[in-house]
Parts: structure tokens; C-alpha cells; sequence
């Protein structure tokens, strides 16, 4: 997998005390000339301008990617290291319980630079919650095929479906309702 870097988060000051790291399955691209872009962000939502938000230099979209047909469950998917990314947000203690809102956008550009980028097709991705104090957390995100259209619904991250620790699990909350990276009630 390739690791990407984005600190778009440092928003409240110098304090970096919660990493998240979102798990990408990218789409194939036949035709071999779309990037995948990626920006993340907590202090608006997707109706905001996004243009002053830090981007994720482009990953380019292979022609083909290896996966059964019918695909898995996200979550039950081997990751084609040649289709897939890895994006680490850092978070600091303003960000820590507010949404965090990704945006994939599908580009000729690997900076969403050319002309067409204007109304390329993206997949929005919100999470409920990706940080904890001290925690290094960690998400994923399938997506099959570029979308048709520009805007799409986001695809939503649910605060109990973030890992915080080692080992499997279907829910990453206790019975009490918090979540592992958490101390129980």
C-alpha cells in the first residue's frame, strides 16, 4: 500500500495527540487517467468551499484491480496493494469530537488542476467520530467504481465502526456504549 500524509487537521495549535489512518480501496480506471485526490476536514461540512483545504497529491487509478467477483464485505477485503491507499489525518484536542469529512474526488489531474477536475465525480465519506485523545486509530473505505456523477451521498462512518485496537472485532464499543480508545463508564 502507499502511505500518504495529510496534516490538514492542525487547526487549533501545535498539540498532534490523535492520528487516524483511513484505509482506501480504490476503483479500477480502464481507460488508465484518473487520480484519486483526497482532502479531509472537521470544521465544515460538504457544502462548504474546500478549495483553501489541503489535497493529497493524486494516486493514479490502475486499469485493473484484483478482486473476487462478488467483491467481500469492505471490512473482509484483502487490499490489492496496486488499488488501494493509505491517508493519516492528524487531529488535535479541537478536533477530537467533532465529524471528520473526507472527500475522494476522481481527477484527470493529480491535483485536480485541469479543466474537467472543475466538476469531477467524488465519493464523500463521513465519520462520526476518528479521534481519541492519545489514539492512533484507523478506518476503511471501499470504493468499486468511480461514480457516475460529481456528488454523491457520503458514506458514513459510524463512531463504533473506527478500530482502536489490535485483534477483530465487529463493533469497536463495550457493551456500556464507549468506545475502546475510551475509558469505560
Amino acid at each position: 500500500m502507499r502511505v500518504l500524509l495529510v496534516a490538514a487537521l492542525l487547526l487549533g495549535g501545535c498539540a498532534r495527540n490523535a492520528i487516524f489512518e483511513l484505509e482506501l480501496d480504490l476503483p479500477p480506471d480502464p481507460s488508465g487517467i484518473r487520480y484519486a485526490v483526497v482532502q479531509a476536514r472537521d470544521d465544515a461540512d460538504f457544502s462548504a468551499d474546500w478549495s483553501a483545504v489541503a489535497m493529497v497529491q493524486g494516486v493514479r487509478l490502475q486499469p485493473a484491480c484484483s478482486r473476487p467477483d462478488p467483491s467481500p464485505a469492505c471490512d473482509d477485503r484483502a487490499l490489492d496493494p496496486t488499488c488501494s491507499a493509505v491517508v493519516s489525518v492528524v487531529g488535535d484536542e479541537d478536533d477530537l469530537t467533532r465529524p471528520l469529512r473526507v472527500r475522494i474526488r476522481f481527477c484527470e489531474d493529480p491535483a485536480c488542476a485541469a479543466a474537467a477536475d472543475a466538476s469531477s465525480p467524488e465519493t464523500r465519506v463521513e465519520l462520526e467520530r476518528a479521534f481519541y485523545t492519545g489514539r492512533y486509530t484507523q478506518g476503511r473505505v471501499c470504493v468499486d467504481a468511480v461514480p457516475p456523477v460529481p456528488v454523491g451521498e457520503p458514506i458514513r462512518i459510524e463512531r463504533c465502526e473506527v478500530r482502536c485496537r489490535k485483534g477483530d472485532a465487529v463493533m469497536h464499543c463495550r457493551a456500556d456504549g464507549t468506545h475502546f480508545c475510551e475509558p469505560p463508564l
